[in-house]
């Protein structure tokens, strides 16, 4: 485009009659949303630039449009030469918008005369309106007979049809804040499950949620990961299809009658304190081949089916060929009746006001699906983890292969809009798993088992002459070899190629350095902080806004990162500069000296996350001290683990504080077992905790039901 003044920039062309659709891109970073016209003869159209970072962006996804503040579309008569239309976020259900100006045909600024706009299915209110050309127009847009703030809004009506499309409305009001509660499914507990939560649970939780005044409910992944039915698959981060739903989430009496056997198991199964994932995953696998013995594909089943047939067939063939029993058309019909269940309970929830908020883990199964049918896609050769930090001091090792992100990006990355695509049937909001792995991962030899032997991928490698010019007194056989027999992680580098000689994590705290002399020793820790701390920033920046962008314009879902751990400099730029919310936990402040009360409106704030122990176990006072520090932070969102919750409950039936916790990132594998101490039907009876909550709530401005 084509610098015109310091307001405008102009571009013309001839385009064909037709639906157009298009986008902005400022500095490389393209809008969010595209925008749509009808090209006319003689078209002008006036855009302004809205920012992926500016908060209305925010409140322009899916929980504000399809939940909180969701508007009932409306027709209007579409004759006039000027078309008006502006976005009103977080406009109450309901509740219109009126256009006024200096002239006629908008009411002369008399606000019993203005227009009122319709609101359309592209969440634009607008306005068809017949206004000379040439005429020096200015106008305001209103709500409930107020104008916006801020100064006339100005337009030279120019010759033919012209379009108007404005930022956002101006109306004053506080920034939104609102609450929530983050729980696996699994650990939902009720008078009807089967040893385990389910996707039924979700409305009696939503019911909880709703009257406490909370809007949003956070979910762990709830993708498949069946491997071997043993204990170690209730890890819910190695799916082993990214689009297949967990079984164990399954209620089985939704799908048919049951033999009489399966009541008296429920009972004792659903007494069980814990999850006893190999009992429960069991026998709902042989309650649901019963059922499908009954089973008739109806044109219901067979029109969805073929709609994703392209994750479901390689899904149910890997399945079978697991089992080494049954047939594929089997688990085709366990995940009809999955998407069944989530779906009813997605919208129920919805009804209530309450968005679902899920999980999108960074990586996937190492011999699931994904890799099987896209094995182009992935680095088999490597394993994704994370370098060593608060959570586990010798590392992280996830074992998932890690994602070749040239041919990611070359198929357009298509691998993952398909994924999101499909998330947004169930969740408004989704959480980006470890985020800091777009901007670079931890990359470990697949021959290792611990993150600790990891390196950042991807990374600027020291060459040998480098080395030298930092003053290393380099030899392959004193730094990249162990220094001690009994310790192969006893180096200084690793090598994993000719050259490339990438520096130890923490080398500081091997032997090999502690024989080093002094003089070297300063040396390389200077070397290790520039690595660590400044080489990559331009890099992994660059990296991250490569990715993200399409992940971002795949749904209209709200996004928030998980970028806890060793982050780098340029990670929260970016985040805010696409308008992602970030992590913030008190206990894990990521400046010295920072304070709830510093932490970014565009963030989750919360006291405890399923890898960290629970307020119980860290803060032996008065829970509601801590709740309320969160609640009256900056934070756009505040979301509590159930079992911090619950902690301001001393009348409950609580487990041990140790037993509360859901995840412990330093012993793998975990088992992931967690149950809510007290049945959700009980829970929604606590009046007590009830008030207390909503209490909270209300005091720090986030009451939203």
């Amino acid at each position: 485009m084509q610098y015109h003044n310091e307001q405008y920039w102009q571009l013309a062309a001839d385009i064909e009659a037709g639906t157009f659709t298009y986008r902005y891109v400022l500095n490389g970073l393209p809008e969010k949303e595209s925008r749509t016209i009808t090209i006319e003869p003689d078209l002008t159209v006036m855009d302004i630039w809205i920012s992926p970072s500016a908060p209305e962006t925010v409140w322009l996804t899916a929980p504000f449009t399809q939940v909180f503040f969701r508007q009932e579309t409306t027709v209007a008569d579409a004759s006039g030469s000027c078309t008006f239309k502006v976005r009103a976020p977080l406009l109450p259900a309901g509740e219109s918008v009126y256009l006024t100006g200096n002239v006629p045909a908008l009411g002369g600024w008399d606000t019993q005369k203005a227009i009122r706009m319709s609101f359309g299915a592209d969440g634009y209110f607008t306005a068809y309106v017949d206004i000379p050309p040439f005429t020096a127009l200015e106008y305001k847009y209103l709500h409930q007979q107020h104008y916006e703030a801020g100064g006339n809004r100005r337009m030279d009506v120019p010759a033919g049809k012209t379009v108007i499309h404005d930022d956002f409305t101006r109306f004053l009001r506080t920034p939104w804040k609102g609450a929530g509660v983050a729980v696996p499914v699994f650990s939902l507990r009720s008078e009807r499950g089967f040893g385990t939560g389910e996707f039924a649970d979700i409305p009696l939780l939503a019911d909880w949620a709703a009257s406490t005044g909370q809007c949003l409910v956070q979910l762990l992944p709830v993708n498949d990961t069946i491997i071997d039915y043993s204990w170690k698959d209730s890890y819910p981060y190695a799916a082993i299809s990214a689009y297949a739903l967990h079984p164990l989430y399954m209620h089985l009496p939704a799908v048919g009658a049951l033999p009489d056997a399966y009541e008296a198991q429920r009972v004792e199964l659903n007494k069980a304190p814990q999850l006893d994932y190999e009992t429960v995953i069991r026998w709902k696998m042989h309650y649901l081949r019963l059922l499908f013995e009954d089973f008739k594909p109806d044109a219901a089943f067979q029109a969805w089916a073929q709609e994703q047939a392209h994750w479901l067939e390689p899904y149910a063939a890997f399945c079978a060929e697991r089992d080494k029993a049954g047939q594929p058309l089997f688990y085709a019909f366990t995940q009809y009746h999955l998407h069944l269940q989530l779906s009813a309970a997605v919208k129920y929830a919805h009804a209530k006001g309450v968005a679902i908020k899920g999980d999108l883990p960074i990586g996937v199964y190492r011999h699931g699906v994904d890799a099987l049918t896209s094995p182009e896609l992935f680095n088999m050769s490597a394993q994704a983890g994370a370098p060593p930090d608060d959570f586990a001091e010798k590392g992280q090792n996830w074992s998932f292969p890690t994602y070749n992100w040239q041919q990611m990006e070359a198929s357009g990355y298509t691998w993952w809009t398909h994924r999101l695509r499909h998330m947004a049937q169930y969740f408004s909001a989704y959480r980006i798993d470890h985020i800091l792995g777009l901007f670079r991962i931890w990359q470990i030899p697949l021959q290792q088992q611990e993150g600790i032997f990891g390196y950042f991928e991807p990374a600027i490698p020291f060459s040998e002459e480098e080395l030298r010019q930092w003053g290393i007194p380099f030899s392959r056989q004193r730094y990249c070899q162990p220094y001690t027999a009994d310790d192969p992680a006893d180096v200084l580098f690793f090598e994993p190629a000719p050259d490339t000689f990438h520096p130890r994590f923490g080398m500081q705290h091997t032997r090999s350095f502690k024989a080093l002399e002094p003089a070297v020793q300063e040396r390389l820790l200077m070397l290790c902080d520039h690595f660590f701390y400044h080489r990559h920033n331009n890099l992994w920046e660059q990296e991250a806004l490569r990715k993200l962008p399409a992940l971002l314009q795949a749904t209209d879902m709200l996004v928030c990162g998980e970028d806890l751990g060793m982050v780098p400099h340029c990670v929260p730029g970016v985040m805010q500069q696409l308008g992602i919310l970030s992590l913030e936990i008190a206990r894990m402040p990521k400046q010295a000296g920072q304070t709830l009360a510093d932490i970014p409106y565009l963030s989750v704030t919360s006291a405890s996350t399923h890898d960290m122990s629970t307020l119980r176990e860290w803060f032996k006072g008065d829970a509601a001290i801590v709740l309320r520090q969160h609640l009256l932070s900056p934070a756009m969102l505040c979301i509590f683990q159930l079992q911090d919750w619950l902690a301001l409950d001393s009348g409950l039936p609580h487990l041990r504080p140790e037993d509360e916790r859901i995840n412990d990132p330093a012993v793998t594998p975990w088992y992931w077992r967690y149950r809510m101490p007290l049945t959700l039907e009980a829970l929604n009876s606590r009046e007590g905790l009830r008030k207390k909550i909503r209490s909270l709530i209300d005091e720090s401005g986030r009451l939203v039901n």
